[in-house]
């Protein structure tokens, strides 16, 4: 069914190594060609979509940056949202 009786063995070389078998017929390559399209087309819409989504997780801080803010941070733990600095490598709420 995936080959014909009338089609010669084929032969793919990688490097050292041949690897020979009968070749596909050509309704498998045109159903495997019409597959790998499609899981292109899934694969680069997600990558195409910009930015990340993290979940926030308890007991974990997500920090950003507070525009027109320098050197101001914001932290948001456990539901609460708090503005800071981080000195010495600690963050340091300021509100």
């Amino acid at each position: 069914m995936y080959t014909t009786r009338s089609s010669r063995p084929g032969k793919v070389k990688f490097g050292s190594v041949v690897i020979s078998g009968a070749k596909p017929n050509a309704k498998l390559v045109q159903a495997n060609v019409e597959r790998s399209t499609e899981a292109l087309e899934q694969v680069t819409a997600k990558l195409a979509k910009p930015g990340v989504s993290l979940r926030p997780k308890k007991g974990v801080p997500r920090f950003s940056i507070a525009e027109n803010e320098a050197g101001v941070f914001i932290r948001r733990l456990d539901g609460r949202t708090e503005r800071g600095r981080l000195v010495n490598g600690v963050f340091e709420v300021i509100d």
